[in-house]
């Protein structure tokens, strides 16, 4: 553990894509911002990529090959949602706030991020752009390589 008791992690499995989508057939979700209906994790490992997709009836979990994650960017962008980089955070040893189960609250627990006042994947979405968000200041695409290490 460091000093602000956080368990170490290896900095190359810190690295995160946060994928979000307009589409949608739940018909309440469509009370949210277009665009932002529905968000996702997308997380790096030694051995390429794993997707955390929280649904509402269950989560998925795929993993992807190796690729470097302007690769990954450009396959989202390719499929029309938008994909923002994140560093994630070492975990904390506390309990985490009680939270409502949703797509939102589920990336954010991948992502280490312990905010109550991010309810939608739009307020997440503004949250991950500020440049105090989670680890926007420790990541550039130059320093990711696509081989899962640092």
């Amino acid at each position: 553990m460091n000093r602000n008791g956080r368990a170490m992690r290896p900095f190359g499995w810190s690295f995160a894509l946060v994928v979000f989508y307009g589409r949608t057939q739940i018909p309440y979700l469509r009370l949210l911002r277009r665009g932002y209906r529905h968000c996702l994790a997308v997380v790096q490992t030694a051995d390429g990529w794993v997707l955390l997709n929280p649904l509402s009836n269950f989560t998925e979990v795929a993993t992807l090959p190796k690729l470097r994650p302007d690769a990954l960017l450009a396959a989202f962008a390719a499929d029309r949602v938008e994909a923002v980089p994140a560093q994630r955070l070492a975990p904390v040893y506390r309990p985490h706030p009680w939270m409502p189960y949703s797509c939102v609250e589920a990336v954010k627990r991948v992502l280490g991020l312990r905010d109550r006042g991010v309810l939608t994947p739009w307020q997440l979405r503004k949250r991950l752009r500020r440049p105090t968000a989670v680890g926007r200041k420790r990541w550039a695409p130059d320093q990711v390589r696509g081989d899962g290490s640092e």
